[in-house]
């Protein structure tokens, strides 16, 4: 996985490529923990190069995203794929832009 941050006006896009698994789902939690940290919020993940994302990927999101809204930011997911879109605990839980 290879993660690209890029800076907006109010808020944060995370570009995400490659698989996100077991392996590498604590580089993506890291990564996000450390703009919460910077008082960065309003974090978009851009999946569109996503090609997979395990169940332990997705509790790192769900678990994210809690801890953003807590701190009333929101986490979003831009351009899913159709795994992610099955997983209606993730659907629920985060805001799918």
């Amino acid at each position: 996985m290879e993660i690209n941050t890029k800076t907006k006006k109010d808020h944060v896009v995370l570009n995400l490529h490659g698989d996100i698994d077991s392996y590498n789902s604590s580089v993506l939690k890291s990564i996000i923990t450390s703009q919460m940290d910077k008082n960065e919020l309003n974090i978009t993940l851009n999946m569109a190069d996503v090609g997979y994302i395990d169940s332990e990927a997705i509790d790192v999101l769900l678990l994210c995203s809690k801890n953003i809204k807590q701190r009333n930011g929101s986490l979003n997911i831009q351009s899913p794929n159709e795994s992610m879109l099955k997983n209606s605990k993730l659907i629920k839980s985060l805001h799918i832009i």
